[in-house]
């Protein structure tokens, strides 16, 4: 690992940082995230008092870290996502905002963050740094069997929709995008609607 042992709370943290902020080279970072993957996300589930103590070796920090990561490397995000979530909805937090725990709710905001991560790396969707740029779509119908999703820009929103035989997106009036499918060598250029089959 980078700092300490891999998978030693703080350390299995720091090395997400790390990988997060592009710090280890390229080779070296993939060989880091696959002892990563191997381990589980934590899910904070303890009473209140032990929040402290397990801050850095579950929730928050470490998971948004590892969602990132996980997006970027294309490797395991969904799985992620459910092995986390999807308890957490069972046991009545419904919405992805709530902070991962039983009994509280430290960051609805800074945990929200997997929203904006679920649209970056399943959904696909890149938003241009100037509001006259481009609006990226690379889709990863590889990562979910269907998939919804809608941002706010400019005027509207860019929106995609897909299943397995299927793909559909938008853009507001007067945007400009380009669709990048699997496989494509490059993008083709749209402007509001397109329609592929898959």
């Amino acid at each position: 690992g980078i700092a300490g042992t891999v998978g030693d709370g703080l350390s299995e943290v720091s090395n997400y940082i790390a990988l997060w902020t592009e710090t280890v080279p390229g080779e070296k970072a993939r060989r880091v995230w696959q002892q990563l993957r191997g381990i589980h996300p934590r899910v904070m589930d303890r009473p209140l008092f032990d929040y402290e103590t397990n801050l850095t070796r579950a929730n928050l920090y470490g998971l948004l870290y590892r969602f990132d990561v996980a997006g970027r490397f294309g490797d395991g995000l969904a799985r992620d996502l459910k092995e986390v979530y999807l308890p957490m909805l069972d046991r009545g937090q419904t919405a992805l905002g709530e902070h991962l725990g039983y009994q509280s709710s430290l960051c609805h905001g800074l945990n929200a963050y997997v929203v904006h991560v679920m649209a970056r790396h399943v959904a696909g969707i890149a938003l241009p740094d100037s509001p006259d740029g481009k609006v990226v779509i690379k889709p990863h119908p590889e990562t979910v069997a269907w998939c919804q999703a809608r941002v706010p820009w400019q005027s509207g929103y860019v929106q995609i929709w897909w299943d397995r035989k299927q793909l559909m997106c938008s853009l507001p009036a007067g945007c400009k995008g380009e669709l990048i499918l699997p496989g494509m060598p490059e993008g083709v250029p749209f402007e509001e609607l397109v329609v592929e089959v898959l």
